[in-house]
């Protein structure tokens, strides 16, 4: 029986990571590289993103560049003026794969199917009772992780 539980509970969490992830990338990927470039109020002129993330990703290329030509010692977390870890562990990506936004839509996939998990272990912990339904705990993590919305930060490179 003990075996059963244990098996339980780290399937359902982690078959519900896969799909979250599966489907903010997908998305996320589909907003970079249609959405964002064919709506001109979205987009930056002369750029396919977004200003904030036209910005963020010049930061990481700098550093990416400044890492190619003068080595490791010129990483750091805060790269510029607003920019921080995203920033930053792009440009990690784009020294060893080349300069590509989508890129971006990995890491922020990864932490948005992470917090989905997050949202489905509160709910559980917190409507944990004897008439509680434990499928109810999918509703709010499900809204969270395929809200429309949820697209616009997980389809963008951010500080």
């Amino acid at each position: 029986m003990l075996k059963k539980n244990i098996f339980n509970l780290t399937s359902k969490p982690l078959f519900l990571f896969l799909v979250f992830f599966l489907y903010s990338s997908l998305m996320g990927l589909i907003f970079l590289e249609y959405i964002i470039p064919n709506v001109s109020s979205l987009h930056m002129q002369n750029s396919t993103q977004t200003p904030d993330s036209t910005y963020f990703n010049q930061v990481a290329i700098n550093l990416a560049e400044k890492i190619k030509q003068k080595g490791w010692v010129n990483w750091e977390l805060y790269p510029a003026e607003g920019a921080s870890g995203a920033s930053s562990f792009l440009a990690v990506f784009y020294v060893f794969f080349g300069e590509k936004p989508a890129f971006a839509i990995f890491f922020n996939a990864f932490f948005h199917a992470l917090s989905g998990i997050l949202v489905y272990f509160i709910t559980l912990k917190t409507l944990s009772g004897n008439h509680f339904n434990k499928n109810t705990a999918l509703i709010p993590c499900t809204l969270f992780v395929f809200f429309p919305s949820a697209m616009t930060w997980v389809g963008q490179i951010h500080k």
